[in-house]
């Protein structure tokens, strides 16, 4: 009976595997920021006190709690995601300003012909307002006109609707009176002239 087992023993023992080989990397070190600094990273949180009386328990009517305090987390520490001055300066290198990046001042003949450009754009943009506000205007007349004659074309057409009710109406009178009168048939029906 051990020649099986040590049998089995030296079989399993060959083919045990090698364990893989792990490559530890030492971890980063941090480093602990000082108070100053932590509110420039992260905000606190904020928890809040209440003082409560006696109450009886909601769940428990035979239950009475004494008066205590409960503490209650009004927000949580969040990130601290907009930088202050100092940081966003240092994050953001200064870049000079070189002399050519301006341009140069202008002379006077050069900002009095500016000042005269500026002033004919001016007069130009005014008198185009002028021009739209009375083309605006003649617009307003002329739909004016055009709702006037569509009131008269209106009244137009219902007084020859009602003209046509008439005549048809007399039309058809005219019609019944013709039939009831029949001419009278002349007890000579040859006469000659």
């Amino acid at each position: 009976m051990k020649l099986p087992f040590l049998l089995t023993l030296v079989l399993l023992s060959g083919c045990a595997s090698q364990p893989p080989l792990v490559v530890r990397l030492p971890s980063p070190t941090g480093r602990t920021l000082p108070i100053k600094e932590r509110e420039s990273v992260r905000r606190h949180e904020q928890v809040k006190a209440y003082p409560l009386g006696r109450y009886i328990d909601p769940h428990n009517p035979h239950i009475m709690h004494e008066g205590h305090t409960i503490y209650r987390v009004e927000a949580t520490a969040k990130w601290n995601l907009v930088p202050s001055q100092a940081e966003a300066t240092r994050a953001r290198p200064k870049q000079p300003v070189s002399p050519t990046s301006t341009p140069p001042p202008l002379t006077r003949d050069e900002l009095v012909m500016e000042l005269n450009r500026q002033r004919a754009v001016t007069k130009a943009v005014i008198q185009g307002g002028r021009t739209v506000s009375e083309k605006l205007a003649e617009l307003n007349q002329a739909m004016s006109q055009a709702k006037e004659v569509a009131e008269r074309n209106q009244e137009f057409q219902k007084a020859l609707d009602e003209t046509k009710q008439r005549l048809d109406a007399l039309e058809k009178e005219a019609a019944g009176q013709r039939s009831s009168v029949r001419p009278q048939s002349s007890p000579n029906p040859k006469i000659e002239w």
